[in-house]
């Protein structure tokens, strides 16, 4: 496996993804930068990363229409729009949810998202996630 694959975390519970991203940083093959909030993902999402792990219940943020985000929370489908429409068309997304729902999980892997887990999510599995989404 490639060493420092670039991996953008959007997740809006810093305290639930800091020890994540420490272990995945510790493996030595992962740079994760870590996002908090809609629109600084979508100002990160100009530069290109091998893999986006997308946490799909998000505030809206000024950037989204309350339009685009059916339901009032799955912000992670108009976000994975713009991540397939933009810089990152090419990139692997991981959707994690703690709240999974068949309709939103059906737009999202209309839109391409390579796995869909939900939380908790075991740290093997997401690493195993992970190296499939990167070829490895």
């Amino acid at each position: 496996m490639k060493k420092n694959y670039e991996i953008l975390y959007i997740e809006d519970e810093s305290y639930a993804f800091k020890e994540r991203i420490k272990m995945l940083e510790d493996k030595g093959c992962y740079s994760v930068k870590p996002v908090e909030d809609v629109d600084d993902a979508l100002e990160e999402l100009k530069k290109k990363y091998d893999l986006i792990l997308l946490d799909i219940m998000m505030p809206l943020g000024r950037n989204l229409a309350e339009d685009d985000v059916k339901g009032g929370y799955e912000t992670g489908v108009p976000l994975a729009r713009r991540i397939k429409e933009g810089t990152n068309k090419d990139t692997p997304i991981i959707v994690i949810t703690a709240n999974p729902d068949n309709r939103v999980e059906a737009a999202l892997r209309k839109l391409g998202v390579s796995a869909y887990l939900k939380k908790p999510v075991d740290q093997l599995e997401l690493e195993e996630e992970i190296e499939k989404a990167l070829g490895g």
